[in-house]
């Protein structure tokens, strides 16, 4: 049998002084009236009334006094809540990692997920023994030392209630990487050499996993001294839950500038689910579907098409689809899209002259949704160059065999000439070249067909790290292209025209002759030149890290959360601003400079099937090893407090009942 103290010190001193007070009501002077009696017979029975009335007589013959101070001291003895351990914790060093990611908010019966952790933690805290020492850390997409190792149990259980649920996603290698580094810390000692010291000596800790699952690690991760202990939480009955998990606006490929929204919609539940599907745009209804059934653990794709046109007059907006029904978890029952219609790009195209490239570019869809620059080589020298091409104030610029001191703030395409860049690499100039593949999964030459063009002499390219081949020849690759600090930068590696000494044009080759070149040109616009479609903006996850661009390069930006907090944003380096608090769901607003009008948004939903599936795992994969998971708490205690509060109450009712009675013994 042990106790736990459950109240401070100014508690106890209330209680305490509740039954001396009991016993005082009882020797209150009783204020007796003058008696005439005409008997002896009545003056005996006054002193029998008087006697009984002594302190010794009045303790002896109350049984409400007994009764009352018998509450009570079952009041104090529940208080101190006793109990017996399953098993008395003899670990010297424990470490708890508390869940609190998106799936730790779905409701079990009245309490959540996380609520349930923190209260099966705390059970595992009061039962600590006096030598043991624990730390608590919370995690979701991050980790977080909540309390470093301490015995005291008090401050524990106080960081514990202190957890907070989130809307991010489950990243358990953090929170497994600072538990490791303090059960195992890193060595210097090499065998045979006298000079080298262990840095700390290596403690073993018991370590509790409270989690609902879906934090499988990299296998070459090693627990070291860590014994790990899986607590699964949320297993207490069978989940019920449909989410969306993926929602997306884009331009209808049937119907060009007609808007179209998709949805992916995942059940997790054991049973086939009903439910209904709401489409709103700026807050008007658009479009429903009710009694959507979806099948157990089965996944559903639905589209929306949206009645209204960007001929229309939308010229940006907001999706907001909602899932009518009652599950376990609320908050993937909503999702958020965001697009504007096609903008303006704005292109830079220098050439010494190429007649095919500038009909290419001037065909009626590129002139409607885009602005072309021509100029010569020379412009390169010019102030004006310098200033859009440092000002992010185009979008392409395509460099025709020449190029820059150094790389725009732009995406760029060059033309049989490399970058100026130690990372890009050229082969030696070949003739002919024949091209044999492209790779039609990237977006600038899908559809291409390139089986039929003659190219007379190029070269092959080589690109930094990451770069991808997208053109594919008897000398290699002749087409790639490459990330660049939030720009991309692709390279053909043969020219269309070529001059000779006298400055007579050639032509290099037939691909201005065939169709795929007009696509091709369309392609870099839409891809390079960010004029594809209508421009919907990406989805982000909470707590991922959103860059910003802006057309002009403000000091600073400043974002709206859903919540209405606005945070300002510095620019950083190439003229990026980093959005770093995207930790609720809905829409973010950024206004620009000084300006009070909103210049862009963006969506954060919990679009993830991992967060939405709610079905708790029977074991996990922590490194090498393999944990199942464990009973309810090998280390909780058996509370007896429960059991004397009842006992409290049914005497209180025993005493109220001889009181009304009027029964004194």
């Amino acid at each position: 049998m042990s106790f736990l103290n459950s109240l401070s010190f100014l508690g106890w001193g209330v209680l305490l002084s509740v039954p001396p007070l009991i016993v005082l009501l009882y020797f209150l002077k009783l204020k007796r009236a003058p008696l005439v009696v005409p008997s002896t017979y009545l003056w005996s029975r006054a002193i029998e009334d008087m006697h009984v009335n002594t302190i010794w007589q009045k303790l002896r013959r109350n049984i409400l006094l007994w009764l009352q101070l018998l509450f009570v001291a079952l009041l104090i003895l529940a208080v101190l809540r006793p109990g017996n351990q399953a098993m008395q914790a003899t670990q010297e060093r424990l470490v708890l990692l508390i869940d609190q990611s998106a799936s730790m908010n779905a409701s079990v019966g009245s309490e959540t997920r996380l609520e349930i952790a923190k209260r099966r933690a705390t059970e595992l805290i009061d039962g600590m023994s006096p030598e043991s020492v624990a730390m608590i850390i919370s995690f979701a997409d991050e980790a977080r030392v909540v309390q470093s190792y301490t015995n005291n149990r008090a401050l524990l259980r106080r960081k514990l209630d202190q957890i907070q649920p989130t809307n991010r996603l489950t990243q358990l290698d953090e929170a497994l990487q600072a538990a490791s580094g303090l059960a195992n810390p890193p060595q210097t000692y090499e065998e045979g050499n006298p000079n080298a010291l262990g840095l700390a000596q290596p403690l073993e800790a018991r370590l509790y996993l409270f989690t609902d699952g879906g934090v499988q690690l990299d296998s070459e991760f090693s627990l070291g001294n860590l014994k790990p202990e899986y607590i699964p939480v949320g297993n207490q009955r069978l989940p019920n839950n449909v989410g969306i998990v993926a929602f997306a606006a884009d331009e209808n490929p049937e119907q060009a500038g007609q808007i179209q929204a998709f949805a992916q919609l995942f059940n997790s539940s054991d049973d086939p689910q009903v439910f209904d599907l709401e489409l709103f745009m700026e807050g008007d209804l658009l479009d429903a579907r009710s009694d959507v059934e979806l099948a157990p653990g089965a996944t559903a794709s639905v589209s929306f098409d949206v009645s209204r046109s960007v001929e229309d007059s939308i010229a940006s907006g907001v999706l907001k689809l909602v899932m009518n029904i009652k599950d376990d978890l609320e908050i993937d029952n909503m999702a958020y899209a965001v697009f504007n219609t096609r903008k303006q790009s704005r292109i830079l195209v220098i050439t010494p002259g190429n007649d095919a490239l500038e009909l290419a570019l001037e065909t009626d869809e590129i002139s409607e949704f885009a602005r072309v620059r021509v100029e010569n080589a020379e412009f390169l020298e010019t102030e004006t160059y310098r200033n859009l091409t440092e000002t992010t104030a185009v979008d392409l610029v395509i460099y025709d065999r020449c190029k820059p001191e150094k790389m725009p703030m732009a995406n760029t395409l060059f033309w049989g000439q490399l970058p100026p860049l130690e990372t890009w690499k050229q082969g030696p100039l070949s003739s002919p070249v024949v091209l044999i593949d492209a790779d039609e999964t990237h977006p600038l030459v899908e559809w291409l067909e390139l089986g039929e063009v003659l190219v007379a002499e190029g070269f092959q390219v080589t690109g930094p790290p990451g770069t991808l081949n997208l053109i594919s020849s008897n000398l290699g690759s002749v087409m790639a292209i490459g990330q660049r600090l939030g720009f991309e930068d692709a390279v053909i590696g043969f020219e269309i025209v070529t001059a000779t000494e006298d400055g007579k044009k050639l032509a290099n080759t037939d691909w201005p002759r065939h169709l795929s070149f007009p696509m091709f040109i369309q392609n870099v616009v839409n891809y390079l030149g960010n004029a594809a479609g209508l421009n919907a903006q990406k989805s982000y996850l909470p707590g991922e890290n959103i860059e910003i661009r802006t057309v002009v390069p403000y000091e600073s930006i400043t974002v709206e959360a859903p919540d209405q907090q606005r945070k300002s944003i510095r620019r950083g380096r190439q003229n990026t601003y980093q959005f770093t608090d995207s930790r609720d769901l809905g829409i973010y607003k950024v206004y620009e400079g000084e300006d009070r009008f909103v210049d862009q948004q963006f969506a954060v939903n919990l679009t993830s099937r991992e967060e939405s599936d709610l079905r708790v795992p029977d074991s996990l994969e922590l490194g090498y090893e393999e944990v199942q998971a464990g009973q309810a708490l090998e280390l909780g205690r058996q509370e007896y407090w429960k059991w004397l509060l009842m006992l409290s109450l049914i005497i209180l009712g025993v005493e109220w009942y001889i009181y009304n009675r009027r029964i004194y013994i």
